[in-house]
């Protein structure tokens, strides 16, 4: 299993922009092969920063991913929103332990 995390900064004028987007991405993501979860969300105390939280079954299903038609419809809608810039992550899960 992959973790990726990524941070999403934008110009705060557009945020209800970039979530009808989100709402959009998170969609078709989750629809995905070995797509596991997918979540965007909104920092509470910026309103130009969105957090992206993905689990992936491999590899390939994160490639698979990345080629995806709506991978660019999200990033031009970004673009449009005034991106200012963008931060990714990617850690190999070994394990799963249940917190609660």
């Amino acid at each position: 299993m992959l973790i990726v995390h990524a941070t999403i900064d934008v110009d705060p004028d557009n945020h209800d922009a970039v979530l009808a987007a989100a709402a959009i991405q998170q969609e078709a993501c989750r629809a995905e092969a070995g797509c596991h979860r997918y979540d965007i969300s909104s920092d509470v105390a910026d309103r130009g920063r969105f957090y992206v939280t993905e689990l992936w079954e491999d590899d390939d299903a994160l490639a698979a991913h990345s080629k995806q038609p709506h991978m660019k419809d999200f990033g031009r809608a970004l673009r449009d929103a005034g991106l200012k810039g963008s931060t990714a992550t990617k850690y190999t899960m070994t394990g799963e332990t249940k917190l609660f």
